[in-house]
């Protein structure tokens, strides 16, 4: 073997081991790139609330954010300070509720000779919603460390996204930043739509639960409407989740306030597929299903039922990434896919 040759093998290995330890090394920070992303998309929303902020009042960038930034925080402090108590009253209230519908539906089926599967469908069913419970209860202090860093990280990236923004694009090689940065722009405006999209779905799902468990009579309705929201941030399987606490409820209350509550979960999960979303696809950025419910599933294996939350919009920056490198622009390609003709 000639000295260029073992020179060639040598440089191929140090890359193989190069490789080997940035995985190593992102697999063992893994917690904090979830932050960072969830840093990210709170910065993202920010950046919305300014916007409008600044169309409203024509005041200066940084004034716009930093009312946007006080009135995220005074909407948080108000809410907990009148609601607080009695939001987490209706939640206690809501886990006993569950707790108690999970015994009475196992009763039932094992009266009906599916004891068996009844224990599994209700262990299977309520582990999302109790799991991430204990795990927030549990955390306590780690979870609030988390959430604070997060704020904190947000604020910097939407007061200077430039800088951020230059920072990345520099680590890649001169020849292929330009390019790199009109991914990092791509994928910036995709999440922003993205997020939007999902702001309009939450509010319109966890009005329209609230609603439907009133009418039915429910104890607590303002808690199930308020997990209904939350929940929708999960695409597609954002509805099942939430119907789960809501059916284990009305089961306390009888079969039939059961039964109305699976209808009118149903109703408000087609009202959402059928309408809402078609409507927002036109303005805002979708990919194919198959892909978040994947991405989803992958986020959970690595980062558990923390980075749940984050797996739909991690998904559409890895999809948009990808994208990028055999299309122009995805986001123009996806308007004149969507619009009419």
């Amino acid at each position: 073997m000639d000295w260029d040759s073992a020179r060639r093998s040598f440089q191929t290995a140090l890359i193989w081991v190069a490789a080997g330890a940035l995985a190593f090394v992102l697999w063992r920070i893994r917690a904090a790139l979830l932050l960072a992303f969830g840093a990210i998309m709170l910065a993202i929303l920010l950046r919305i609330f300014s916007s409008i902020i600044a169309r409203w009042t024509r005041a200066s960038e940084h004034i716009s954010l930093a009312l946007a930034t006080c009135f995220v925080l005074a909407v948080i402090g108000v809410t907990a300070w009148l609601f607080g108590s009695q939001m987490s009253n209706q939640f206690n209230e809501v886990l006993q509720h569950v707790e108690t519908g999970e015994q009475n539906l196992r009763r039932m089926l094992q009266a009906s000779g599916f004891g068996g599967l009844g224990s599994q469908v209700t262990q299977t069913g309520v582990s999302f919603i109790s799991n991430s419970a204990r795990e927030i209860l549990a955390g306590g202090l780690h979870f609030v460390e988390a959430v604070v860093i997060m704020g904190i990280s947000a604020i910097y990236l939407a007061a200077q996204p430039q800088l951020y923004r230059r920072g990345i694009v520099y680590l890649f090689r001169p020849k292929w930043r330009p390019r790199a940065a009109e991914a990092v722009d791509v994928i910036g405006r995709s999440l922003k739509l993205w997020l939007l999209g999902q702001l309009v779905l939450m509010l319109a799902t966890g009005i329209l639960s609230f609603i439907a468990v009133w009418l039915i009579g429910l104890p607590n309705p303002v808690a199930l409407g308020l997990i209904a929201g939350i929940a929708e941030i999960i695409p597609y399987l954002g509805p099942f989740i939430s119907a789960i606490p809501a059916v284990l409820v009305a089961l306390t209350q009888g079969l039939g306030p059961a039964v109305w509550t699976i209808i009118a979960y149903l109703l408000i999960h087609m009202l959402e597929g059928y309408v809402s979303a078609p409507l927002l696809q036109r303005y805002f950025v979708t990919i194919p299903p198959a892909l978040i419910l994947i991405g989803i599933a992958a986020v959970d294996l690595l980062f558990g039922a923390a980075g749940i939350v984050l797996g739909a919009p991690i998904t559409v920056a890895l999809y948009i990434a990808v994208k990028m490198s055999y299309v122009e622009d995805p986001l123009e390609e996806e308007d004149h896919e969507q619009r009419p003709a």
